[in-house]
């Protein structure tokens, strides 16, 4: 497998364009592997094609499993992330409330992010 932060550029890149073939090409590469990080952005990436293809329960399982990976890594950003992209699909199927809570929360995280940089 490649370099992981090269496949973490091409979702960024993707995610960018819209691109859900894409999207669902580099999940399947990164399948491949069973390092953590890997597994985390699969379902990331998974999460964003098939919120693309607007099927929404989907794309929040794959959501809720990134988040858990990246949070047992300790990677808060991408945690506040995925949490930020649950809040867009739960805006997208209509439910306002759980998209407002994810939101807030997102907020929240990306500003203790910001307070532990100084």
């Amino acid at each position: 497998m490649r370099p992981i932060q090269e496949v973490r550029r091409e979702i960024q890149e993707a995610v960018a364009i819209h691109d859900a073939a894409a999207l669902y090409q580099l999940a399947d590469e990164l399948s491949a592997s069973d390092e953590s990080e890997a597994v985390a952005l699969n379902n990331y990436a998974r999460g964003r094609a098939e919120f693309l293809h607007s099927n929404y329960d989907a794309a929040v399982e794959h959501f809720r499993r990134a988040m858990d990976a990246f949070g047992q890594l300790g990677m808060q950003l991408d945690v506040a992330v995925c949490t930020t992209a649950l809040g867009v699909v739960y805006h997208q199927s209509g439910e306002s409330g759980r998209s407002l809570e994810h939101f807030e929360r997102a907020t929240e995280m990306f500003a203790q992010l910001q307070d532990q940089e100084g």
